[in-house]
């Protein structure tokens, strides 16, 4: 170690000088090196905000998404509810059809088959070689498991042969559901 009191004030004046520059300098390279650490450390701060801003963003877009999908899919399944009670109450006409139409006994021509499946209401109608073969129809109908009430008008057995009828009923929709369902043991 130098010993100041050997040194010419010229000298202690240069030394100091030299000290304070040395201790500046590293000041100045402790503050530069900590701005650029601070900097570094700004930018991966920046960067993860922005990673999670872009989150919370999505997270918006998904949950205002979700409630108007949400709400399409309560819409749905409304609707999908009421078609499933629609079909609890329709029953397939093909059944009633094949029962009282195409079980026509031989002389008995249908021109005519209306149902109205909401209400029931049926009306057939078409032409018989003889009172014989009408009387058989109808017994059909009043028989059939499917029909609820039957009405054939008097005028239908006025005549013998080539006999021109209509018949109006009220089909029985449960009943025509219940044989359809599978029976349970």
């Amino acid at each position: 170690m130098i010993s100041l009191n050997l040194l010419a004030p010229a000298q202690k004046e240069a030394l100091l000088a030299r000290v304070r520059h040395a201790v500046l300098e590293r000041l100045m390279i402790s503050l530069i090196a900590m701005t650029l650490a601070s900097g570094a450390l700004t930018y991966l701060v920046k960067i993860q905000m922005k990673k999670n801003l872009a989150d919370v963003l999505s997270r918006q877009l998904l949950s205002s998404q979700y409630a108007a999908i949400n709400e399409r899919t309560r819409q749905q399944n409304d609707a999908i509810v009421r078609i499933e009670a629609l079909e609890k109450m329709a029953y397939p006409v093909s059944t009633v059809v094949e029962a009282l139409a195409a079980g026509a006994p031989n002389g008995i021509i249908v021109t005519s088959f209306n149902l109205n499946a909401k209400t029931g209401a049926l009306q057939i109608g078409g032409s018989a070689v003889d009172r014989k073969a009408l009387l058989a129809y109808e017994g059909i109908f009043r028989g059939s498991p499917y029909v609820k009430s039957f009405d054939s008008p008097i005028s239908n057995l006025f005549q013998k042969t080539d006999i021109s009828f209509r018949f109006e009923a009220v089909v029985d929709g449960n009943a025509v559901r219940a044989t359809l369902q599978p029976q349970t043991p």
